[in-house]
C-alpha cells in the first residue's frame, strides 16, 4: 500500500510569515515617509533662517537714514520682535536697535521741547509789543497827568524792572546793521512819552526773561 504524502502547513506558521511579510511591506513602503519628514524639516529650518536673515537686515536697515519717521522705525522693530524668532543674532539687534530709537525719540522730545518753548515765547512777545503800544497811546491821550502816571504804572507792569534798557533805532544799513541813539530807561521813556503826549516809535523788537517780562525794548521810529 503506498502513501501519499501530503504537505500540512499549520495555521501559525502561515499567520507568522504574514506578519513577517507585512513588516518588510511597512518597513519599504515607510522609508518614502521619513525622507519627506527630512525634507520638510529642512525645507522649514531653510525658511525660518531665511526669515531670520530678513529680520536682521530690517533691524540694520531702521540703524539708518532710509526715509523712515521714527515712528515708522518703532512700528516695524515692534513687529519685528513680535515675531518671536528667539534668536540671539536678532535678540542683539532688537536691543541695539531699541536702544537708537530711544535716542532719537529723545532727541525729538526735546527739539518738540525747545520749538514749542520758541512758539510760546513768540507768542507772549507778540501779546507783549501789543501791550507796549497800547500803554504808549493810553499815557500820550491820557487827559491828565494823575491819568498818565496811573497808564505808566501799569505800563512798567510789562517789564522787569524800570531800569530795563531802551535802545532807539536811528538807522539801519542795506546790510542791516543798525545805529542806536544814546540808551535810555523805559521808565525814562515813558515819562517822555507823558511830557510830550504823543510818541513817535514803535516797538520794535523786545526780549523776554523767564518770567515773561519784558528786559529789553527796542524801538523804531514810525
Amino acid at each position: 500500500m503506498k502513501y501519499r504524502m501530503v504537505h500540512f502547513i499549520s495555521p501559525f506558521f502561515r499567520y507568522k510569515t504574514l506578519a513577517v511579510c507585512l513588516l518588510l511591506s511597512a518597513a519599504i513602503l515607510g522609508s518614502p515617509g521619513c525622507s519627506g519628514r527630512k525634507k520638510a524639516e529642512k525645507a522649514a529650518q531653510e525658511q525660518r533662517e531665511q526669515v531670520v536673515q530678513e529680520a536682521i537686515e530690517k533691524l540694520k536697515a531702521l540703524m539708518t537714514n532710509n526715509g523712515m519717521t521714527v515712528a515708522e522705525k518703532r512700528a516695524e522693530w515692534n513687529r519685528i520682535k513680535d515675531l518671536n524668532l528667539n534668536h540671539p543674532e536678532v535678540d542683539q539687534w532688537l536691543a541695539k536697535v531699541d536702544e537708537y530709537l530711544k535716542q532719537e525719540e529723545q532727541r525729538m522730545a526735546e527739539e518738540k521741547a525747545e520749538a514749542d518753548r520758541r512758539a510760546a515765547i513768540k507768542e507772549r512777545s507778540a501779546k507783549a509789543f501789543q501791550q507796549v503800544l497800547t500803554h504808549f497811546e493810553r499815557i500820550a491821550n491820557a487827559p491828565t497827568i494823575e491819568a498818565a502816571n496811573t497808564h505808566i504804572q501799569e505800563a512798567l507792569t510789562l517789564f522787569a524792572s524800570a531800569q530795563v534798557p531802551v535802545l532807539i533805532v536811528i538807522s539801519t544799513s542795506p546790510s542791516g546793521s543798525k545805529d542806536y541813539d544814546r540808551p535810555t530807561t523805559i521808565r525814562k521813556y515813558l515819562d517822555y512819552i507823558k511830557d510830550q503826549r504823543r510818541y513817535e516809535r514803535q516797538a520794535e523788537q523786545l526780549k523776554l526773561d523767564e518770567q515773561g517780562k519784558i528786559k529789553e525794548l527796542e524801538l523804531l521810529k514810525q
